[in-house]
């Protein structure tokens, strides 16, 4: 049997590794390493061979990923616009 991996797990951790990473934020490992390592707001260390990432840089991370997003249009195609109705000319 797999052990518990719930948010209250992560939330005790002051760091995890990569693959705890992608299981709390649904990412793969190429992504984790390819996008979220890069950022240089997220922390990370190495502990002997590990690859730590410390769980606080993750959320503010991803505090600021959800404000960079409000205000802007949904993504996705524009809805239509609706047509006026033609007024009829005398």
């Amino acid at each position: 049997m797999f052990a518990s991996t719930g948010a209250s797990d992560w939330e005790k951790k002051l760091a995890v590794g990569p693959l705890e990473a992608c299981l709390m934020l649904d990412v793969s490992m190429a992504h984790l390493y390819k996008h979220i390592l890069t950022d240089p707001d997220v922390q990370s260390y190495k502990e002997g061979r590990l690859t730590k990432i410390v769980v606080a840089s993750l959320k503010r991370r991803q505090a600021r990923k959800v404000a960079e997003r409000q205000g802007r249009r949904p993504r996705g195609r524009p809805k239509k616009a609706q047509a006026r109705p033609v007024e009829a000319s005398a």
